[in-house]
């Protein structure tokens, strides 16, 4: 077996037992529980570097993402909020097309920064993660004090739609939806923000 058949059978083993959040890379895992916390719901994420412990191999680097749905009329403060948040901790956010959008925050330095003190000359860096954990902290803890009215709310797995719309050719299989209530995990803490002017 090739080993692209092998990393797709490790990726797709018990995609029926777990969850879409235990599936979502660590380090970005609690920024998107948050987006979706306040009324946006999440497609795809990355956190944009390896880890130890990693689900899925990164084939793609240099940056992380966040792909969500566009909004829905009642939730477009929050998708107000939640953009203006991220735009202020260096995330670069954009339309993709008629239904996502998404948050992308790249690294930020040259390609060649560290290669001169690097006797083997890696692909990436080992300081490459610094600047995109902090600026995935600093996003969910900002998000993280947003009070939203929702009692409980549910992350999806992206490749459930996808399977629908490639008619089952889609090769990795969604993971189990997640529900949480707004009580679920014990890290947030939540102040009131006001909405009126």
């Amino acid at each position: 077996m090739n080993k692209y058949l092998e990393r797709l059978d490790k990726l797709n083993k018990d995609s029926d037992k777990i969850t879409v959040y235990e599936s979502i890379d660590r380090p970005i895992r609690k920024l998107v529980y948050h987006i979706n916390r306040i009324g946006l719901r999440t497609r795809f994420s990355c956190c944009g570097y390896s880890y130890d412990g990693e689900e899925e191999p990164k084939s793609h680097y240099k940056g992380a993402y966040i792909q969500f749905y566009l909004p829905k009329q009642n939730n477009l403060k929050m998708f107000m909020l939640f953009t203006g948040l991220a735009c202020n901790n260096g995330w670069q956010v954009y339309r993709q097309n008629w239904k996502y959008w998404a948050i992308r925050k790249r690294i930020q330095l040259p390609d060649d920064y560290y290669k001169y003190y690097e006797p083997d000359a890696i692909d990436y860096a080992i300081h490459d993660y610094e600047g995109l954990i902090l600026s995935i902290q600093g996003l969910e803890k900002n998000l993280s004090k947003l009070r939203t009215k929702n009692k409980t709310f549910r992350i999806v797995d992206g490749n459930k739609e996808m399977q629908k719309v490639t008619n089952g050719e889609w090769q990795v299989k969604p993971k189990k939806d997640k529900v949480f209530t707004n009580t679920d995990l014990p890290w947030i803490s939540v102040v009131t923000i006001s909405l009126k002017r």
